[in-house]
């Protein structure tokens, strides 16, 4: 794992690690579903006239759905596991299902089919508002069911192995905190880890948490210069990545996926666990005191899972943008099944589709959220595996609100965002966990993938350091401009950045340089791009060679259309020093 990032694929240490799906959010979570079932099933119908009663219609309906969350130990404000629970909140319950902002489910009911989907059914609702209606009458209370028991946190049991992160204190007040906290377990062999619980020890501050391995001592040792637990940062480093084909975290309202038993990862003596957490300070000091637990596989696994991350890191939403459209695809080289999708954005996300385009030309979805809420993200697993054969072009597509309709929008008025890790910048991400049909393949996906993630770095890198350079031109800061410009070639040989950076180079007063850029940007350019010409004209006056400077002038006022005797064609002033 010392190679691979987060998602199990080759580091490029020259990039910066994908917070994904984390940050402020993004990170990537644990399967999701109620424990050691395949997901609620619709309460029946009841047959009776009378109101419905706590104890024959009710209780069964909330332990179905509701009690993972809403029991002393969990994720909920309040308890739902006796009748005095949820006499005293019924009209509460009542509104928060009737606007479905309970229970928390976001795919659209008329997309792909999830395992543990938490929508009622309409006669579901409809006994809950009877019931309301009626007083919330208990019924028959020795005749209830007995509520769920839970092993205290733990949603799937004593985990085999429990692994305790050192205390870290939360300052009352201040920014967003993103703290990684380190601790190695002592094993005496390598061990299979089917899936793992995460307990974030205090729901109060930590908005998510994302688990991570190191293999090498990097962690370690950023840890130990830090004089309290851990070191801070959402970059935590090349060396540390998520569990290879998996991602695990935790976020408000998140259950644990019991895991196949054909799949796990390995975790070797050594190995250092990372805990990223995302604080946030609430008035007074904190403490989190987070634990993970471990729950092992019998034996070697048979098979082994990867991810495919999706992410659009070219994100500048401009205020008052109802609808910015963030896109990202990858062809998928061999057949594979895909099992999970997980999709992060922040605030301003309002709407994410996923489907994957196949080679006999028809189209699959995998995903559609139409009304995205950043605080109930989660990831989901496709009922049934979806088969993707080889050539499959999966896709993601993410809309964005930058508007002051968006309630969820953090600024009024509405700001100009870009993609970063705190919580009111951006994130467009959509990760796919998928298995290869045949074992063999493996290997062709993540070489496939960690080409495709190196590109898709270098082109955003490139990007950014192209931003920095415009800047600091626009502000007279030549020689800072030109380093800048120079980041981006080092990341994509693009020839429109090099007449960018020969006018830098003549704004700095180096002729020699800008007539060298701007000659190769031209020829690169094909020898007829407007701009190319005319900045290469500038040079070649600079640098005294005034016959070139006329001549290259006319020829990118060729190029623009403009005529000879013209009132532009007096621009061949240009070639003494203007802007184009």
């Amino acid at each position: 794992m010392s190679e691979g990032d987060r998602f199990g694929r080759p580091a490029d240490r020259r990039a910066p690690s994908r917070p994904l799906l984390a940050a402020s959010g993004a990170l990537v979570l644990l399967l999701v579903w109620s424990p050691g079932r395949a997901g609620p099933s619709p309460i029946a119908p009841s047959t009776s006239a009378a109101a419905p009663t706590w104890a024959a219609d009710v209780a069964p309906l909330l332990y179905r759905h509701c009690v993972d969350c809403h029991r002393p130990e969990g994720s909920a404000p309040f308890p739902l596991l006796g009748y005095d629970d949820a006499a005293e909140r019924a009209e509460r319950i009542l509104q928060a299902v009737g606007t479905r902002r309970m229970p928390p489910w976001l795919p659209s009911a008329d997309g792909p089919a999830f395992t543990g989907d938490r929508r009622l059914e309409a006669h579901e609702s409809e006994v809950l508002a009877q019931w309301v209606e009626a007083g919330a009458p208990p019924g028959t209370l020795a005749e209830a069911p007995s509520p769920p028991t839970f092993a205290g946190r733990w949603m799937l049991g004593e985990p085999d192995l429990v692994v305790d992160f050192p205390a870290y204190t939360v300052p009352a007040e201040g920014q967003d905190i993103y703290r990684n906290v380190v601790v190695r377990p002592e094993l005496d062999a390598p061990v299979y880890v089917r899936t793992a619980d995460l307990l974030p020890g205090n729901p109060r501050v930590v908005h998510h948490a994302r688990f991570m391995v190191d293999e090498s001592d990097a962690s370690r040792t950023r840890d130990a210069g830090d004089p309290a637990p851990g070191f801070d940062g959402m970059d935590a480093g090349g060396s540390a990545g998520s569990p290879d084909g998996f991602f695990i975290g935790w976020t408000p309202g998140r259950l644990t996926d019991p895991g196949r038993p054909d799949l796990a990862w390995r975790l070797d003596p050594g190995t250092d666990l990372v805990l990223q957490l995302h604080l946030r300070p609430t008035g007074q000091e904190e403490t989190v005191r987070p634990r993970l637990g471990l729950y092992l596989a019998d034996g070697v696994p048979e098979a082994q899972p990867v991810v495919i991350m999706l992410e659009n890191k070219e994100l500048d939403i401009p205020p008052g943008e109802a609808a910015y459209v963030a896109r990202e695809r990858f062809q998928i080289p061999v057949d594979v099944e895909a099992l999970t999708i997980y999709p992060h954005a922040h605030y301003l996300g309002r709407a994410v589709v996923s489907w994957a385009d196949l080679p006999d030309g028809s189209r699959r979805e995998l995903l559609r959220i139409e009304d995205w809420d950043f605080d109930w993200q989660d990831q989901y697993r496709f009922r049934e595996p979806v088969e993707l054969p080889a050539g499959s072009v999966v896709v993601m597509e993410w809309t964005f609100d930058n508007t002051s309709e968006n309630p969820r929008n953090p600024f009024d008025p509405p700001r100009r965002i870009t993609f970063g890790p705190e919580s009111t910048d951006e994130m467009a991400e959509l990760a796919i966990q998928v298995l290869p049909v045949e074992p063999s393949d493996r290997a062709r996906l993540v070489s496939d993938l960690g080409q495709f993630y190196r590109g898709a770095d270098a082109r955003w890198l490139a990007d950014d350091a192209r931003g920095r350079g415009d800047q600091l031109a626009a502000e007279g800061r030549w020689t800072e401009a030109v380093e800048a410009y120079r980041e981006a070639l080092l990341e994509a040989n693009d020839p429109a950045v090099m007449v960018l950076m020969a006018a830098a180079f003549l704004g700095a007063g180096d002729a020699a340089s800008a007539v060298f850029v701007a000659e190769r940007a031209s020829r690169d350019l094909g020898g007829s791009h407007p701009r190319a010409l005319l900045t290469l004209a500038r040079a070649y006056r600079a640098a005294g060679r005034v016959d070139e400077a006329q001549a290259t002038a006319r020829r990118g006022l060729d190029a623009l259309g403009v005529s000879s005797g013209s009132p532009l064609a007096d621009s061949l002033v240009l070639i003494s020093g203007g802007n184009e």
